[in-house]
């Protein structure tokens, strides 16, 4: 009865221990998927929001004497403030690319793409259209992103599209990488793999909607936010992964189509450690069963083992939690390269966190500014104020879920009046807990002045 109890236990605990790493590995690849969903659905948004300026713009800018060469200049300025974005192209009803930033674009038609087609009998100028990738006049396969132009009419009239720098994917999907066994993979909602990091198998370009099985396809047929799956991946060969989907839309307009980040790990790496510990503990019960008569040594081994498995399970929470501090880090280097003034803002209105792009805009530091909650308000010129106040407390109203946009007048510490463009929404932590605001504060004088 002693020997069968102490199975039981063995059998229990591997169990528990099983089913406790597999859980906390779904919430770290979780995790993950969630940061990547929150930066490319704030950058999509941005990307239509910049897009539909554009489409305001376009007829003032075209009826003046040399409003195509104003048109490709404003393109230009547009792709240097926008590091996500390689190319940004306009397109007569016909398919022809009357104006882009990159010159070597221009004349050439695209009437017999399927992107073109998608858009054209699409015709919604409100609707953000994600393209299935595809390779540029240039060679680079990638994904676009435009918005419907449409005539006095309200006919189509072209489109104008923002082609995705294959680079901005790289840099953010490596940074969700915590071990070498990690595949991390952005999907178009209709198959196709648009980018994927690392990629051995050459998977990119691969249409999953075409092969039966594919977990992807589970995913978009479940219609959830969502989801975790256990098994063999195409895109990795076969190879049994744990694996999660989630997927991407623009914060607030309504698009066509969704990207799909999947982000999956080996089971065999997952599970090694608990492995080799089960064959350990396995081995261990049946040496006590062949030598009963030595049960209180046998009892005294396993105390001892389980105690170095859980110094191991330990030791590995502690490597995970560190890779997983790495990988935080990674986010904020963006954060701290950029030239904007990115924040975070607490629910009481205090800044949380500043980057060093304030002092490119204002002339000040982060720290002046974490120390000194009303010094933003003090920059903003006076004739403005009135109005960043009242976004301010609508925008720490919990309740208040819009995107805030506006665009003001500021001076720097040395007097110098600036434009900026500030940008914030609404953070909530997994809890739906208000988070208070995050946003950006961009230098935009020069397209103003």
């Amino acid at each position: 009865m002693g020997l069968l109890i102490l199975g039981i236990g063995i059998g229990y605990g591997l169990y528990s221990d099983h089913e406790q790493i597999e859980a906390s590995e779904r919430a770290q690849l979780e995790h993950q998927a969630a940061i990547v969903e929150a930066n490319l659905g704030a950058q999509f948004q941005k990307t239509s929001d910049t897009i539909k300026s554009i489409q305001s713009e376009l007829p003032v800018l075209l009826s003046l004497p040399d409003g195509l060469d104003k048109v490709n200049q404003r393109l230009r300025v547009m792709v240097t403030a926008m590091g996500s974005v390689r190319s940004i192209v306009v397109t007569s009803s016909r398919g022809f690319i009357t104006a882009s930033n990159r010159s070597e674009l221009i004349g050439l038609n695209v009437a017999t793409t399927e992107r073109f087609k998608t858009i054209q009998g699409g015709s919604d100028p409100e609707k953000l259209y994600i393209t299935e990738p595809f390779k540029t006049p240039l060679g680079i396969y990638t994904i676009g992103l435009a918005r419907v132009v449409v005539d006095k009419q309200a006919k189509f009239d072209g489109y104008v599209m923002a082609i995705v720098s294959p680079s901005y994917f790289s840099v953010l999907l490596r940074s969700t990488l915590y071990t070498p066994d990690m595949r991390v993979s952005l999907i178009h909602g209709k198959g196709k793999v648009v980018y994927r990091e690392p990629d051995p198998e050459s998977a990119i370009g691969t249409d999953l909607s075409a092969i039966p099985g594919a977990l992807f396809n589970q995913h978009i047929r479940s219609d959830r936010q969502s989801d975790v799956y256990k098994g063999a991946t195409v895109a990795s060969g076969g190879e049994n992964r744990l694996t999660v989907f989630r997927n991407i839309r623009p914060v607030s307009v309504p698009a066509d189509n969704v990207l799909v980040i999947a982000q999956g790990r080996l089971q065999s790496a997952i599970f090694s450690r608990w492995q080799s510990n089960a064959q350990v503990e396995l081995g261990m019960y049946g040496a006590v069963i062949l030598v009963s008569v030595l049960g209180l040594f046998g009892y005294q081994r396993r105390a001892r083992a389980i105690a170095q498995l859980a110094s191991l399970r330990e030791a590995e929470r502690q490597n995970a939690d560190q890779k997983l501090r790495a990988s935080e880090t990674q986010y904020r280097l963006l954060a701290e390269n950029s030239v904007d003034f990115i924040f975070w803002m607490s629910p009481e209105g205090h800044f949380k966190y500043v980057s060093p792009g304030c002092g490119a805009i204002f002339g000040c530091t982060a720290d002046e500014f974490l120390a000194d909650d009303q010094l933003m308000t003090r920059f903003i010129h006076q004739d403005d104020r009135d109005k960043y106040q009242r976004h301010l407390a609508d925008a720490l109203d919990e309740s208040h879920l819009d995107i805030g946009e506006l665009e003001l007048r500021v001076l720097r510490k040395n007097g110098e009046l600036r434009w900026i463009g500030h940008f914030c929404q609404s953070v909530f932590d997994e809890n739906g807990k208000f988070l208070g605001r995050r946003g950006v504060n961009r230098d935009i004088t020069a397209r103003l002045i």
